[in-house]
C-alpha cells in the first residue's frame, strides 16, 4: 500500500504550483508574480509583501547569474588541489587497508579485556571475583578505613 504514495503524489504535480523563483530563472517573471500573489496575498499582485518577495527573488536570481559556474573539474585543475585530493584519496585508502576500522563492532570487548588485565588493580584472580551484590555485602562488613573496589561488567 505504502508503494503506491509515490505515485499518488507524481500524479499531483501538474496541478502544483511551480517554484517562482525557478520561473524567475526561466524568464517568465509574471507567472512567478502570480503564484507569489497567490501564495501570500489571494492573487493581489499590488500586495507590498508579494512585491517585495518578488524583487528579493529576482535581485537573488540575477545574482547568481553573475558568479562563475564552477565544476569537479576545477577541483584538480590546480597543483594544489590536485595535491589535497591525492592526501585525502591516500588517507582513505591508508585507513580501510590498515584495518584500523575493523575493531569496531568489537570496541568494547577489546576494551573490556584491556581494562580488566591492566588499568584496574585487583587483589585476586576475574574468574573469583565476587559479584557485585556481594561486593557491596563486604564492603558494608569491612573495617572503617578501608575501601573495597566492585566492578561489574554488563
Amino acid at each position: 500500500m505504502l508503494g503506491c504514495l509515490p505515485m499518488v503524489v507524481l500524479s499531483l504535480t501538474p496541478w502544483m504550483a511551480e517554484s517562482p523563483r525557478w520561473l524567475v530563472k526561466k524568464n517568465r517573471r509574471a507567472d512567478a508574480l502570480k503564484v507569489l500573489a497567490d501564495l501570500h496575498a489571494n492573487g493581489d499582485e499590488s500586495e507590498e509583501l508579494v512585491v517585495n518577495e518578488m524583487a528579493e527573488i529576482v535581485s537573488a536570481v540575477d545574482l547568481d547569474t553573475q558568479i562563475v559556474q564552477t565544476g569537479f573539474s576545477d577541483f584538480v585543475k590546480t597543483p594544489g588541489n590536485r595535491k589535497r585530493l591525492w592526501s585525502i584519496v591516500w588517507f582513505a585508502w591508508a585507513l580501510s587497508m590498515s584495518g584500523v576500522s575493523f575493531p569496531s563492532p568489537f570496541s568494547r570487548n577489546f576494551i573490556e579485556s584491556g581494562l580488566r588485565t591492566t588499568c584496574w588493580p585487583t587483589t585476586r584472580p576475574l574468574s573469583s571475583s565476587p559479584s557485585a551484590s556481594q561486593a557491596t555485602s563486604k564492603s558494608k562488613a569491612s573495617s572503617p578505613g578501608t575501601a573495597s573496589l566492585a566492578l561489574s561488567w554488563p
